[in-house]
């Protein structure tokens, strides 16, 4: 977030159009290439799941403490895809957000980490961005400063689902033991499945994820230069 208000004269420079600011457990479909905003100046948000009654409660109570408007809308997920120009201003103001929320809300063992996810989901220190941005986009989108489109149904789509990768653009990999599991992926436990992979629709989600995930694993870098040569020189 930090390098998405800092990086804004770099990002002007090098002449990018568009930013995307994501966690990393997450994979990008072939559809994020070839998709563009309809409108420039949007600014387009993914799903989280951090809104139980008792943030939301809270939150309303900051932004009222702050004298800031608040839109009444929920789960607005870490994934971020605008112009470096409304990256700038959203990120500003969730750096103050969050700086205020950490100083002001959290006690020094929910800061140093001594409470671990004990918390959560209720109030957790390891979202502090989602909290953040929750009440600074509401206060613009309340506000009118800035069109905000939650597009919950293109990113953030969750990694165990059976949609068609060819309908969305990003899949985010939350906690838990389905597949896709990040956690499994880590543990090995998927390794299994290299060479049984052509059985599946690896057009569907949760396979397209463990396609990718096995396929980065297992290949070398000579064999992912060669792809991306014949990649390159078809397109030429």
């Amino acid at each position: 977030i930090l390098m998405a208000f800092d990086g804004y004269d770099y990002f002007k420079r090098a002449g990018y159009n568009f930013l995307i600011r994501s966690d990393m457990d997450v994979f990008l479909t072939p559809l994020f290439a070839k998709w563009a905003p309809k409108y420039c100046n949007d600014f387009y948000v993914g799903g989280g799941a951090y809104s139980e009654t008792m943030n939301v409660k809270r939150l309303k109570r900051v932004a009222k403490e702050l004298g800031f408007k608040h839109a009444d809308i929920w789960n607005l997920g870490s994934t971020w895809y605008s112009t470096p120009e409304q990256f700038r201003l959203v990120a500003y103001l969730t750096l103050f957000g969050m700086g205020y929320l950490s100083e002001e809300e959290f006690a020094m063992p929910e800061r140093t980490g001594q409470l671990g996810v004990l918390m959560w989901p209720y109030w957790h220190y390891g979202v502090l961005l989602l909290y953040g941005q929750n009440l600074m986009m509401n206060h613009l989108i309340a506000t009118q400063q800035l069109n905000i489109i939650k597009l919950d149904k293109l990113f953030d789509v969750p990694s165990g689902g059976l949609l068609d990768v060819s309908s969305i653009l990003h899949i985010h990999v939350y906690h838990g033991d389905d597949m896709f599991s990040k956690f499994q992926f880590k543990a090995g436990n998927y390794d299994k499945y290299v060479n049984s992979l052509a059985k599946e629709n690896t057009s569907l989600i949760k396979y397209y994820a463990l396609k990718m995930a096995l396929e980065s694993k297992f290949s070398n870098l000579t064999d992912l230069y060669s792809q991306s040569q014949k990649i390159i020189n078809t397109k030429q």
